[in-house]
């Protein structure tokens, strides 16, 4: 892993805090062109995404790292479609992880990523809704899936999701890699490697569907998880998080038409697709507080000690 070098000196004291937001926004701009070519064009045969590795200096990305939740404190979610902890309660965090969640919410981050994928505007998401932190154990996994396709009063579609990776010494073998799939659902079309300090820029459309490898590593995968949305102008149909099968697992997949049929009979939820509502402290709460600056120090820290009838059509 290798740190970001800054033109100011690593050294301690006030004078040479550097705010995330102004570290991640220069970053972006100075990999703007690579991105925006790596991004590509309007394409209906395939999922647009570009990587940025390397992202904020490592004694950062190593203290939040440290001042994950504890897990008592998250949401668990776990049956056929995904286990995960996700965040809640973040206006009770911390340090370092409680900026970067802040940085990746920052409207000059939203007005680069809007250039970097050919849109003329991105609005953030005070209500962090969807957003936040996500926490994946040995065992974990997400089911192909698609994203919810608004904010929480459905008046703005998202456009893109940032995903920012920040667990240290993670090994290509501990897999949980983001699988990205074909317009039919069960051809890959990519895998993007899980790695320390990466962010993915993935758009969210009616076809980008994903999944998360089984996480097989002895330490959690840690992410943060920060969608921009287009003006409350360009409307556009509201679709909740649909899940399939993966292609090869006939079980899961008989599984996910089954309880379909039975939610179209009874006007129920079904396993395949959800509304989802992750608890979280607002993006306002957490500006509030005193001292949102992360020091950049010489000093490194401790390491890591689908709607009920289309969801008929699961793999």
């Amino acid at each position: 892993m290798s740190a970001v070098t800054t033109d100011r000196p690593l050294a301690s004291g006030p004078e040479n805090e550097i705010e995330l937001g102004q570290l991640v926004s220069a970053r972006l701009a100075a990999e703007s062109a690579r991105l925006k070519e790596e991004f590509g064009g309007p394409n209906p045969d395939r999922i647009r995404f570009c990587v940025l590795d390397d992202l904020l200096p490592e004694a950062i990305f190593l203290s939040a790292f440290g001042q994950l939740p504890r897990l008592s404190d998250m949401v668990r979610r776990a049956d056929m479609r995904e286990r995960k902890f996700v965040s809640a309660n973040l206006d009770k965090l911390e340090g370092p992880i409680v900026d970067i969640v802040l940085a990746l919410a920052d409207p000059r981050i939203a007005k680069i990523v809007a250039g970097i994928i050919g849109k003329k505007r991105l609005e953030v998401d005070p209500s962090l809704y969807n957003g936040g932190i996500t926490v994946m154990l040995p065992g974990d996994f997400m089911c192909p899936h698609l994203d919810n396709s608004h904010d929480q009063a459905r008046k703005r579609r998202r456009d893109v999701v940032l995903l920012y990776y920040f667990s240290p010494f993670w090994l290509p073998e501990y897999q949980g890699s983001l699988e990205l799939w074909r317009l039919d659902g069960k051809t890959s079309q990519s895998s993007i490697e899980y790695k320390p300090n990466r962010l993915v820029i993935l758009e969210t459309t009616d076809h980008s569907w994903h999944s998360i490898q089984s996480i097989l590593g002895p330490m959690p995968r840690a992410s943060v998880t920060s969608y921009f949305y287009g003006p409350e102008s360009e409307r556009s149909p509201v679709r909740l998080t649909r899940f399939t099968s993966w292609p090869g697992d006939p079980l899961r997949g008989m599984l996910f038409r089954q309880n379909c049929s039975v939610a179209v009979s009874k006007g129920l939820p079904a396993q395949g697709e959800r509304e989802s509502a992750d608890p979280a402290g607002t993006v306002q709460k957490l500006r509030a507080r005193p001292n949102r600056k992360t020091m950049i120090s010489k000093r490194r820290p401790c390491g890591p000690p689908r709607a009920p009838v289309e969801c008929a059509n699961a793999m």
